[in-house]
């Protein structure tokens, strides 16, 4: 019997890292052929790799047999003793309330609850079933949208904790492994109404198949040769970035010298660290290329952003007025954990001694644990001083910013102090107080996220916000199994 779909399946998990050795494994189940294949090609695996398994179902409230699938889907893991897990959302009332389609809606909610899942059942890795056809499908529709080389790069093999170990294998070859393993799955009808976009592209394949032999597996490949490329061209632009980063901005001298490629990269990154990528368009990109070019000047960009230059160095702001600036706060300073704060997020943990301490530099640094015992993360206060490193003395945390040109709107962002010594003033700079000595072995990572940028999608596609979109959740343990 042949077994080409477990084989790769295997090759792929084990050539690419997938699944680290005892983690566990929550695969989204819609009852499908393709996420039926890869549960149970997943379920053969699993003694032997090291891994436990999970599955979870959402139902969108779209179709009429969705609660027949959520139904087959607890049936079969309730007989092969798979934990199971089951999450309902009105999906047309979402996407009419945030004015999106079906599509946009239904996935960001099936990819929150997912994310959610795992988290409370300790799942390191959510296993989808994509496959090499829907990828094929992704890149030709991204390339019909005139889509840059990161969209034809197609789906990633792991994104974060989401991974597609189904990626190198055709939908022909899903379909003889459900046929021969006597595997029953559920049929979308949806899937063959042309009235859907993707649909109409998938009725395509065939044909271009009879054009060109192995069409969908040559579009595969020519997504992960252009992977490659936007990784070497995305790990050019992070060293620029990094050599032109300073605490007033983003230093743009000679930024025009670069190939455009790298250095448009240059900008997005930059954007995304100040916590700016949502709605940022490559004409965003280009107004920003210009004034990179300038002396001064400033240009407005969405979410209520502006950028502006000054003697050559970029910054990203946020527009307010004085009626937004924050009122007084102060919360203790645990590490562990991390803190909502009015303009951003704090993170803080206790990691061994880093080989680079300015690697978090300058929206983190690494502290003394001893320094930062009993510190709090609160707004600037009048008559706060930092020790800058290097200096004989300690100077009034205004004149700190003065000098090191740090946008007014940055001195909004709060300080990790102790009274009125200032330990870290993140995207300016940190006190010699906090600096380690060269016997800790261990440190306090302060990190600052500014403006709560949108957390990473699992699924490359939208966000996966704290919203309450899953109404009904329900959990069926069996015992036994993984």
């Amino acid at each position: 019997m042949k077994r080409g779909m477990l084989e790769k399946l295997q090759k792929t998990l084990v050539q690419e890292k997938l699944i680290p050795q005892g983690g566990g494994v929550l695969v989204a189940l819609s009852g499908g052929p393709d996420s039926m294949a890869l549960l149970c090609g997943l379920m053969r695996l699993r003694q032997t790799m090291g891994f436990s398994l999970s599955a979870a179902h959402f139902n969108h409230g779209i179709r009429p047999a969705a609660q027949a699938d959520e139904q087959f889907c607890r049936a079969w893991c309730e007989k092969e003793k798979i934990p199971f897990f089951a999450g309902r959302a009105d999906v047309p009332a979402l996407a009419k309330k945030e004015g999106r389609t079906l599509e946009e809606a239904a996935r960001e909610a099936r990819y929150a609850f997912l994310k959610q899942t795992a988290q409370e059942t300790g799942a390191c890795r959510i296993a989808v079933a994509h496959h090499r056809d829907d990828q094929a499908e992704t890149v030709l529709f991204r390339l019909g949208r005139g889509s840059g080389l990161k969209g034809l790069c197609g789906m990633a093999l792991q994104n974060g904790a989401v991974i597609r170990p189904l990626l190198f294998v055709s939908r022909e070859e899903i379909l003889s492994f459900l046929k021969e393993e006597a595997i029953p799955f559920c049929r979308d009808e949806t899937n063959s109404q042309l009235c859907c976009a993707r649909n109409r592209l998938r009725a395509l394949l065939p044909e271009l198949e009879k054009v060109h032999p192995g069409f969908s597996e040559n579009i595969c490949r020519a997504a992960e040769l252009l992977r490659r490329d936007e990784e070497a061209l995305e790990a050019w632009a992070a060293r620029e970035m990094a050599a032109r980063l300073g605490p007033a901005g983003l230093c743009c001298r000679d930024l025009e010298a670069l190939p455009q490629a790298v250095s448009s990269r240059v900008l997005r990154q930059y954007c995304a660290e100040a916590g700016l990528s949502a709605g940022l368009e490559e004409r965003h990109i280009d107004a920003l290329s210009k004034l990179a070019g300038q002396a001064r000047g400033r240009i407005s960009l969405p979410g209520n952003r502006q950028a502006a230059v000054e003697e050559g160095v970029l910054s990203i702001q946020t527009v307010r007025s004085k009626k937004t600036e924050p009122e007084e706060f102060c919360v203790p300073l645990v590490p562990g954990g991390v803190l909502e704060l009015p303009f951003g997020r704090l993170c803080v943990r206790t990691v061994a001694r880093p080989e680079r301490l300015d690697a978090l530099w300058p929206m983190g640094c690494y502290a003394r644990p001893e320094a930062v015992e009993g510190a709090v993360v609160r707004s600037r206060r009048p008559g706060d001083r930092i020790h800058p490193i290097g200096a004989p003395g300690g100077k009034k945390l205004k004149d700190f910013y003065i000098d090191r040109k740090i946008p007014k709107e940055r001195r909004y962002w709060p300080v990790i102090a102790r009274e009125n010594e200032v330990l870290f003033a993140p995207g300016a700079g940190f006190s010699a107080l906090a600096e380690l000595k060269e016997a800790d072995g261990t440190a306090v990572e302060l990190r600052y996220l500014p403006e709560s940028p949108e957390k990473h999608d699992l699924a490359e596609t939208g966000r996966t916000g704290p919203e309450a979109i899953w109404i009904h959740k329900t959990e069926e343990k069996t015992n036994g199994g993984n």
